[in-house]
């Protein structure tokens, strides 16, 4: 049985997550290699709470003795120290060492990489799309970390131009072992899609709070606060402000145009509830669970490629017939043809 020796640069709930899952890997009787995995956070009440959980062998402070002549360094941590980590890094790894970059960005880190780390290493990005019992706890403390929590997810992997083969195998059977399945992304794409999934959350977490907050009946608002407020903002809570903020700017051109779609949204929808359109407000809502149960279904599944044109198309076909064209176009967010005339 071979001995591997990994790293793990972030102990947050992801980072954890890999450990324990690696140690679930240990205990299997056909196990074929067996990990010993160090890790370090800049937090040591993580690095304490990983080792606790068994999710580590041990701890080392410094990033540069964490990754010396590791056979794979995984990064996961918070974004805003992603670029300074890769900079600890570079006198650390040895030649040809692969990095499996889990944090929030990748064109950005590939930039840092191709700036500071040391040539022939193998920058493989990935994004764990997890494992969907949790989609919505919105907990991502090293204390919530779980050995099965990228069970029946997926690893998007978005490898570097400069990642060899090897490399590549590599992170594919790394994450399988994780007990994800493994889909291949572009580095620009991935980043486009990231907008729209944890950019806009955290843009609406931020906007509505500080209209809230910031509004004159704020003071006996927060007395009413419940689950519903908790969940919409609790990104406020969970994310450090800098994480926020370098997320949002480094795929500002993205989150940007997401931001605009929704806009028109809530343009539209604020229209129809002024004009006290029952059934247009009845369509936006029915539509909206209509997608969002496919969407949780095929979540669940994980069964993508089955959705049809004819499913992303139904919700429009009703909205058209129940709202007129006028109203459909709106909140779809399509121009509406007599403005071009």
């Amino acid at each position: 049985m071979a001995e591997l020796s990994i790293a793990i640069v972030g102990l947050g709930r992801i980072g954890t997550s890999v450990g324990l899952a690696l140690k679930r890997y240990n205990e299997r009787t056909d196990a074929q290699n067996h990990f010993n995995v160090i890790g370090t956070d800049r937090i040591g009440e993580a690095e304490r709470t990983a080792q606790k959980m068994g999710a580590i062998d041990s701890v080392e402070s410094s990033i540069r003795n964490v990754v010396q002549d590791k056979d794979l360094v995984v990064v996961a941590a918070p974004y805003a120290e992603v670029r300074d980590i890769f900079k600890d890094m570079a006198m650390g790894l040895r030649e040809g060492a692969v990095v499996f970059d889990l944090s929030t960005l990748k064109g950005p880190s590939l930039q840092w990489a191709a700036k500071f780390l040391p040539a022939g290493t193998h920058i493989v990005g990935g994004t764990a799309v997890v494992n969907p019992v949790y989609l919505w706890d919105g907990l991502d403390d090293t204390e919530h970390a779980k050995a099965d929590y990228f069970d029946g997810g997926s690893m998007i992997l978005a490898p570097s131009a400069s990642a060899n083969a090897e490399a590549i195998e590599l992170v594919t059977t790394f994450s399988k072992l994780l007990g994800a399945d493994v889909h291949f992304m572009d580095p620009v794409e991935h980043d486009g899609l990231i907008a729209a999934t944890e950019g806009i959350p955290a843009v609406l977490s931020v906007a509505a709070f500080r209209a809230l907050a910031a509004s004159d009946g704020w003071g006996e608002v927060q007395r009413v606060t419940n689950p519903a407020f908790g969940r919409m903002t609790h990104r406020l809570m969970d994310t450090h402000p800098d994480d926020v903020r370098d997320m949002l700017l480094q795929n500002r051109d993205n989150t940007v145009r997401y931001i605009d779609s929704v806009m028109v949204a809530l343009s539209a929808l604020r229209d129809v509830l002024a004009d006290n359109d029952r059934d247009a407000v009845e369509a936006a809502v029915v539509d909206a669970a209509d997608r969002y149960e496919r969407w949780i279904r095929q979540r669940s599944q994980g069964k993508w490629d089955e959705m049809l044109e004819e499913d992303r198309n139904a919700g429009a076909s009703m909205l058209s017939g129940m709202l007129g064209g006028f109203l459909a176009d709106r909140l779809l967010g399509r121009n509406n043809r007599n403005d071009e005339e």
